[in-house]
């Protein structure tokens, strides 16, 4: 009984000191020591939000003694203290490919998208700053012409030790070299060059675009291009320049002074008929002899009667005939071994035609020859269907009808689109049912097969139609 009765007197004893607490601490009306509304005697911010947690009065922090910084956002995670973020010095410098200096150019660092600092080379080609610990994205501006820096856009890591950074700059200026050849003609005005030569000087130039011919009214130079020399005939020099492999593929030639003084030439191209820049006028229904050099390219211009298709059908070997609308700028889709490739066309459309032959697929090694071809003109209907020969992969309008018509011998025949479901099929007027955008179907000569694409969404979609493997 004595010891319930001091365990009740301890018990009661925190009750009440646990009231006091309450009641002592709680009244403030928001200020830090005033307490006028709940009493609350001393602010506690357990949480360390700067709020009391009883009256959610403000509570100023305490400094700390020692502020860190975690989360690096350049304040104390404690106080809230502004903590100085510490920078360490730089320098970049620029030079050229001998060593030289690259004065007056303009240097930014970026960070996050942003200028941090913006500087320009002094007559040491080096700017120097201080910054934080960061990597930084170097932008070289400003450089004289055709110069450039292949350092533009790199990384730059600013740290606390190792600061000092050096960088290529490239002379590009074209001085008749293999490695910066003098250009053929002026970007700008398309005229070609005219360029001075000491005696016995060899400058190399470069061009792009379709075959043509280059002449020099000059008996006093000569043309090295692809490893065979060209002397001047009739004071003369004229050498028949092949077509780019691409657009933007560069073709070299050399020209050499073989005068006994300084001599200045001019250079001068002249069209070639078949190419891009002078094409051959194509006709309809009538065999057309394309005669290939090298695996070059052999160029026709037609210009669409009536919209619908164009045709253009081969059985020559190892063709590649190709059909563009220069105003549309659609192509046709290459097909390996197709006999037969379309386009569609509008009526006044011009179509640029390009025939080739494909190089040897063992030794890469060109062709020459003769491609055979024909072109017709179809507008798909019933009454005009297209021809159909081996496999094809042609491009359909949106909400069309068109109907082929198959030459050739019977064959098993898949008829297969990514879009099937879109499209629909009928032989010889009999509803053909297409799984998954697939079908087999027999075709013998005469058969009459019609696509439907029920699709308004795209302008065009593709289906092939090609001989099914024996098994």
């Amino acid at each position: 009984m004595k010891g319930f009765k001091k365990l009740f007197s301890i018990t009661l004893s925190v009750c009440m000191l646990l009231c006091l607490l309450v009641a002592t601490s709680c009244g403030g009306n928001g200020n830090t020591g005033d307490t006028t509304d709940t009493g609350c005697q001393s602010h506690i911010d357990f949480d360390g939000d700067g709020a009391c947690d009883n009256c959610n009065a403000v509570v100023e922090k305490t400094p700390c003694e020692s502020h860190t910084d975690e989360d690096g956002d350049g304040y104390c995670d404690d106080c809230d203290v502004e903590i100085p973020v510490p920078k360490y010095s730089y320098t970049i410098t620029l030079k050229g490919e001998d060593g030289s200096a690259v004065p007056n150019a303009q240097i930014q660092l970026m960070l996050n998208g942003e200028a941090i600092e913006t500087k320009t080379t002094d007559a040491q080609g080096t700017v120097t700053g201080s910054l934080a610990v960061g990597d930084y994205t170097l932008v070289i501006e400003n450089l004289p012409e055709n110069w450039y820096s292949i350092s533009n856009y790199t990384t730059v890591t600013i740290g606390a030790t190792a600061n000092a950074f050096e960088y290529e700059v490239i002379d590009n200026t074209p001085n008749g070299t293999v490695d910066k050849p003098f250009p053929a003609e002026n970007a700008e005005t398309g005229l070609a060059a005219t360029t001075t030569f000491p005696v016995g000087a060899s400058y190399v130039f470069t061009t792009k675009g379709g075959s043509r011919y280059l002449v020099i009214n000059s008996s006093d130079v000569k043309v090295t291009y692809e490893d065979k020399e060209y002397l001047p005939s009739e004071g003369v020099v004229r050498v028949l320049l092949k077509e780019s492999v691409s657009t933007n593929a560069p073709i070299f030639f050399t020209v050499t002074s073989i005068a006994e003084a300084e001599v200045t030439v001019t250079l001068a191209f002249e069209s070639v008929p078949g190419t891009a820049a002078n094409p051959y006028e194509a006709e309809l229904d009538k065999e057309i002899t394309a005669s290939v050099v090298d695996s070059g390219v052999v160029h026709y211009s037609w210009t669409a009667t009536k919209s619908g298709f164009l045709v253009a059908k081969s059985t020559t070997e190892f063709k590649g005939i190709s059909l563009y609308n220069t105003v549309t700028f659609v192509a046709s889709i290459e097909s390996e071994g197709a006999e037969c490739t379309y386009l569609y066309v509008n009526e006044g459309d011009l179509i640029d035609i390009k025939v080739t032959l494909e190089p040897d697929s063992e030794t890469g090694e060109s062709k020459s020859g003769d491609v055979v071809f024909t072109l017709g003109e179809y507008t798909g209907a019933e009454d005009n269907p297209l021809p159909l020969s081996g496999k094809i992969t042609i491009q359909f309008p949106a909400n069309g009808t068109y109907y082929f018509v198959y030459e050739g011998d019977e064959v098993d025949a898949i008829i297969y689109n990514e879009y099937g479901e879109y499209l629909n099929a009928t032989l010889n007027g009999t509803e053909v049912t297409l799984d998954n955008g697939e079908c087999c179907v027999t075709l013998a000569n005469g058969s009459v097969l019609s696509i439907r694409n029920t699709m308004d969404s795209l302008a065009n979609i593709v289906f092939e139609i090609y001989p099914r493997e024996a098994e």
